[in-house]
């Protein structure tokens, strides 16, 4: 208590007289209505200032939950493509009566490991088996195609990235609706791949968009790869296309496992007919 009052005593004249200042402030402003509008524009300028400066710094911590929002919501629209159904028709009793089965589920993941400077490069997902995804499913983010899962623990997968020597794609020139070749990595760029195995006559020129072939066992349809950027003749029999790829690996955060609904029938019917062989 004593402090207190030693305080107050020492700096007693400067405690006056921001009182008074105050007070006169006060009165200036309460009745002069130049000065009440100075103050009130002032302050609400004030105000507004120091709101705006906060909400910024919600939005930024909200990011996180904003980036989940919009995954679950792209995993949404896309149960919608006409990709994602297998087309059914029955012919026999009906005609054209179509039915649209599910292909291709999503589970969505976020990338908590990852590599993109070495030879064979992988990625670490922070979801496993107990969320339904299992070796050899597909992977792609918002951009386009990112691997494929070669292996899953309870709560985590490793993806074997595009960017790795023994990655193979089974692509498609969108423009010319030609499912032709291979596309495998074999640089240490993590911008580009190529395009290998396609019959020189066919019209493969820079700007054409490479997307995944119907053909792939790990993908559906016409998920984004790259563009094509430059093409060479190889042996004088075929093309050699370089892609620049879709996805920013080195700035991946959030990605899709592709889960095929029809693979375990396709698998049975596979291995009869190898049996049968």
């Amino acid at each position: 208590m004593g402090s207190v009052l030693q305080f107050i005593k020492t700096y007693l004249h400067l405690i006056l007289f921001v009182i008074f200042q105050v007070f006169a402030i006060t009165l200036v402003v309460r009745f002069h209505a130049f000065h009440k509008i100075f103050f009130f524009n002032t302050s609400n300028t004030v105000t507004g200032n120091i709101k705006s400066f906060f909400n910024q710094i919600n939005e930024y911590r909200n990011l996180r939950d904003v980036n989940r929002s919009l995954v679950n919501e792209n995993i949404y629209l896309r149960r919608f493509l006409k990709e994602n159904f297998y087309i059914q028709t029955k012919d026999t009793f009906f005609v054209n009566d179509t039915l649209y089965k599910q292909h291709y589920v999503y589970i969505p993941a976020s990338v908590i490991g990852n590599s993109v400077d070495k030879e064979n490069n992988f990625i670490t997902l922070n979801k496993g088996e107990l969320s339904g995804i299992e070796k050899g499913m597909g992977v792609f983010g918002p951009e386009g195609i990112v691997g494929v899962v070669e292996d899953v623990s309870d709560n985590f997968s490793l993806v074997m990235s595009l960017l790795n020597s023994k990655a193979i794609i089974s692509p498609k020139i969108n423009e010319l609706n030609l499912s032709q070749g291979k596309l495998v990595w074999g640089n240490r760029s993590p911008y580009y791949a190529y395009l290998l195995g396609i019959n020189r006559y066919e019209k493969v020129k820079p700007g054409q968009l490479v997307v995944t072939s119907p053909y792939s066992k790990n993908f559906p349809e016409n998920i984004a790869i790259g563009i094509v950027e430059d093409v060479q003749e190889i042996d004088g029999s075929f093309l050699k296309a370089k892609v620049r790829l879709s996805t920013s690996f080195s700035q991946l955060r959030e990605v899709y496992v592709v889960k095929d609904l029809f693979k375990e029938e396709l698998n049975n019917i596979n291995n009869q007919i190898e049996s049968q062989n």
